[in-house]
């Protein structure tokens, strides 16, 4: 399993909403919960994405706070972890 954490404190980003963007039309692939833990596991169709994580909020509503370059995901499968900002 991969994990989503700050980058500054390295505290996993409990229930952040992970998901998986297609470059150009910014069109949803797939979506993903992380645990309390921070942890979660995405697995989409081959091809070119990009992640962003929505971190969950004191008052409960989700703030985008990653954004990843495009990058080829050749087996469909995110095989690193996360870090934001």
């Amino acid at each position: 399993m991969l994990t989503v954490r700050s980058q500054s404190t390295g505290l996993p980003l409990a229930f952040s909403i992970i998901k998986v963007m297609v470059p150009g039309v910014d069109q949803q692939v797939k979506s993903v919960v992380a645990d309390e833990m921070g942890r979660f596991f995405i697995l989409t169709p081959p091809g070119e994405y990009y992640i962003t994580v929505d971190e969950k909020q004191p008052d409960e509503s989700y703030k985008q706070v990653y954004r990843s370059q495009p990058k080829k995901l050749e087996k469909g499968v995110l095989d690193e972890d996360i870090l934001a900002p």
